[in-house]
């Protein structure tokens, strides 16, 4: 007879003190552990790539108004078109200097509402400041 071979097939001793710890607990023994706290923030953030703000001409801020105009009569009219903004959102961190730096964003919705005294368009719920938009297309999928 080899050694312990009469053990093989003893059933597991329990503890009368220490239940069995349950599946889960036992399985957040083995997740992964963060030993250095926000570190994944800082390289997602380095992974945005930033790009400096275009300066808009006179013929691309005239389109732009023209669209704002078309967006407000298509709502006097109670129509809600379909849109897409190039939005602008500076990067307060990178921007030292002249130079705007931060990263454009592709916003497309349904034009709820323009405030011209705030100067904000509202699309899809939510009021985006017309100082920050670079771009304004008109869809057809609306």
């Amino acid at each position: 007879m080899k050694p312990y071979e009469d053990m093989l097939d003893l059933e597991r001793p329990l503890s009368p003190k220490h239940p069995p710890m349950p599946r889960a607990e036992r399985a957040k023994q083995f997740m992964p552990f963060a030993s250095l706290r926000g570190f994944g923030d800082v390289i997602t953030d380095r992974e945005t790539i930033r790009v400096p703000r275009r300066l808009l001409s006179e013929d691309e801020r005239e389109t732009m108004d023209a669209r704002l105009r078309e967006i407000a009569a298509a709502l006097a009219n109670g129509e809600h078109p379909m849109i897409s903004l190039s939005l602008f959102t500076k990067d307060p961190i990178r921007s030292e200097g002249p130079e705007e730096l931060g990263t454009y964003e592709q916003i497309t919705g349904h034009a709820e509402k323009i405030r011209s005294a705030e100067r904000e368009l509202k699309v899809d719920g939510v009021y985006y400041p017309l100082d920050r938009v670079d771009e304004i297309r008109m869809t057809d999928n609306g």
